[in-house]
């Protein structure tokens, strides 16, 4: 369920269910959503890594710098 979330707030056009898709995401591992989020930055759709990075800022996570570094 994790990995559909994290798609959902990727993916989707619509910003309200993206921001659904975060918010429902708040409760899951860190640690596995930093990273799935993490692998999306590279996405060849530019508006998909924005949204990967707006997730990510939304939910704090610490945990992707060491792989935004790299």
């Amino acid at each position: 369920a994790t990995g559909a979330l994290t798609k959902w707030a990727v993916f989707d056009t619509d910003a309200g269910n993206r921001a659904a898709a975060v918010d429902a995401l708040r409760q899951r591992n860190r640690k596995e959503v930093s990273e799935l989020l993490a692998r999306h930055l590279q996405y060849p759709w530019p508006q998909a890594v924005e949204h990967a990075c707006e997730a990510l800022v939304a939910l704090n996570v610490q945990e992707a710098i060491p792989e935004l570094a790299r």
